[in-house]
């Protein structure tokens, strides 16, 4: 079938390296987030705004931005004008071997920005200029560079480069780890070094020093986002779960509760509050838990205790209110009979006083 455009309407232009090499990469949400922007190049909109317009959650917005970034398509606005990125990096040879004048020259003209320093300290800042001397001195490096181009398009602009020296020269991860790390990001839609480097450094803490150790963590990874998306489906979300969310559902998946137990807790959830609540849930799971409550049967009648002791307490509550309001009215009657007495008192006195 033939097809041809309708231009009756207003159009803009997408860079051409986004469909030549960038939308097998890309996330449905990347591509709302980037059409998005290239609608509105003037405004300055923040993510929270772009994930209000296109009902996303505001962490899909920051990371449909960040690959963007990543990719060299936008450019964070600094107070000197930003200089255009040219295209030649996505369609360079990816067969040969990168000569050190070219990485140099593709270095220095990215972002001089440091790379972000991990909480721990390990991260050195390096230069520009740094980088491109230990990619020259490092036949291993450069081999490196050469398959994560080959293979992901990965090692294409500074901040990619800057992620690939520091996993193989400062956190000392071997080609192999590293390019399983690739893999594993490339296959979940993670592909930016933020991500990546933060695996990287969690298998250093960890001493994943083998492939075989590195293939275990990616299928506990797995695992995990596995569970995600399994409560996803099972709470039956209209978008998918933030940073936070996902730290509750990966103590969920420890605690190991059943698919009923889950269901009943998102249920008592919105019975309460009348939306998914995370938080709420989770106090609930968390008093099962201590309580060694494992099954639907005995979480309804720990509920039952409860509501009953509640009703107690309520009662108990209402009759204390009675009687301290019955106590009050016998102090006022005290204090009108003192009144009266008073009054009499002094009547009877100036009756004395008269006779």
């Amino acid at each position: 079938m033939k097809y041809k455009f309708n231009f009756g309407f207003h159009a803009f232009s997408v860079p051409s390296v986004v469909v030549d090499n960038l939308i097998k990469l890309a996330r449905e949400t990347d591509l709302k987030v980037l059409l998005y922007l290239l609608r509105h190049p003037d405004e300055n909109r923040t993510a929270a705004q772009i994930a209000l317009f296109l009902r996303i959650s505001e962490e899909q917005a920051s990371e449909a931005l960040e690959f963007w970034i990543n990719s060299n398509i936008l450019q964070e606005k600094t107070e000197e004008k930003a200089k255009p990125v040219p295209e030649m990096a996505f369609t360079a040879s990816l067969l040969e071997e990168p000569k050190p004048e070219e990485i140099k020259k593709e270095i220095s003209s990215a972002s001089e920005k440091k790379f972000t320093e991990f909480t721990s300290g390990m991260m050195e800042k390096l230069s520009m200029q740094e980088i491109a001397d230990i990619i020259e001195q490092s036949a291993e490096l450069r081999k490196l560079k050469r398959l994560a181009e080959n293979q992901f398009f990965y090692g294409k602009n500074a901040l990619q480069v800057r992620s690939l020296v520091w996993m193989h020269e400062y956190l000392g991860l071997s080609n192999d780890i590293i390019m399983l790390l690739l893999h594993y990001c490339y296959e979940i839609n993670k592909f930016f070094p933020a991500y990546i480097t933060k695996i990287a450094y969690d298998w250093w803490e960890n001493e994943v020093i083998t492939p075989e150790e590195a293939n275990i963590k990616i299928e506990q990874l797995k695992a995990k986002n596995s569970y995600v998306n399994y409560i996803y489906r099972l709470f039956e979300m209209e978008a998918r779960p933030t940073k936070t969310q996902k730290e509750f559902i990966h103590k969920w998946q420890e605690m190991q509760f059943s698919e009923e137990m889950l269901q009943y807790a998102r249920d008592l959830n919105v019975e309460a509050t009348g939306k998914l609540n995370f938080k709420y849930i989770d106090r609930i799971l968390t008093s099962w838990k201590l309580d060694d409550i494992a099954t639907v049967d005995q979480a309804r009648r720990k509920r039952e205790i409860y509501l009953q002791q509640l009703a107690q307490e309520i009662k108990n509550k209402k009759k204390k209110k009675k009687e301290e309001m019955l106590s009050q009215k016998d102090v006022v009657k005290k204090q009108e009979w003192a009144e009266i007495d008073d009054y009499l008192s002094i009547v009877n006195q100036f009756s004395e006083d008269d006779d």
